[in-house]
């Protein structure tokens, strides 16, 4: 089964909307203190110290949750902005932290992302580091 086939399949359920409820009602970043861990779909941005990191998943997750969704939905599928900037605004912003929460995988030594290489870390180009090495 190809990729494309398992979102198929979501689109096609026939509980599409709750599943989509369900969905756009999940964290972005689980971070426990007690249990001293901090979990994401695919990475955090180098740039980012905790603090952003969990106020940046917040800002997102009220969109999704409450706000416009579904003009973010239908934009956030971008490779652009691949640099963190604090001066980054409206969908600019909300494209780049999501693309670090759910895509990234490597980013170049001033911390752009790369979204091409889906290489083992063993096999990445020489000038890529995976995000966890840039923290």
């Amino acid at each position: 089964m190809k990729p494309r086939d398992r979102v198929d399949a979501i689109f096609n359920a026939p509980d599409f909307d709750e599943l989509i409820h369900w969905l756009r009602h999940q964290p972005l970043l689980v971070h426990n203190e007690k249990l001293n861990f901090l979990m994401v779909h695919a990475g955090i941005s180098p740039d980012w110290d905790l603090k952003t990191a969990k106020s940046c998943a917040a800002e997102v997750e009220q969109i999704l949750q409450h706000g416009d969704f579904h003009y973010l939905i239908e934009n956030m599928y971008s490779e652009q902005p691949d640099r963190w900037s604090p001066d980054l605004q409206g969908l600019a912003r909300h494209r780049y932290i999501i693309n670090a929460f759910t895509r990234m995988r490597f980013c170049y030594l001033d911390h752009r992302f790369d979204f091409a290489c889906k290489s083992p870390l063993k096999d990445a180009p020489a000038e890529l580091t995976p995000w966890f090495n840039s923290l």
